[in-house]
């Protein structure tokens, strides 16, 4: 299940950044996701979801663009991206930040 799980968020962000789900939906289907994922003691899945919940946070507290949420968002996956179009693409993303235009534009590309 953990696997399944990991691979699930990371198809339903390369749907979100790819912009065939909003991020508003992403957040609706995300937030039971989320929910007590403690009990999975699973702790690279809690970190994982974590992160994804933390960004979430910031993006509706900060009143991030949608375009914005979606480009942070696609930081976010590991160093794979699974996408239900590509099934693996094994190119790594490395050495990328926040609000650095390039790394944005490339992980964008890969989901385009």
């Amino acid at each position: 299940m953990p696997i399944s799980l990991v691979s699930e968020i990371c198809a339903r962000i390369a749907d979100c950044v790819a912009g065939r789900l909003s991020v508003l939906e992403f957040r609706d289907w995300f937030a039971p996701v989320a929910w007590n994922i403690e009990r999975s003691k699973l702790q690279t899945t809690i970190e994982f979801v974590y992160r994804i919940d933390g960004l979430l946070a910031e993006a509706s507290s900060a009143n991030w663009s949608e375009q914005d949420t979606r480009e942070e968002l696609a930081l976010v996956v590991p160093p794979f991206l699974v996408d239900r179009k590509a099934p693996r693409i094994s190119r790594p993303v490395l050495n990328m930040t926040p609000r650095q235009p390039s790394a944005r534009r490339s992980i964008l590309a890969l989901v385009s």
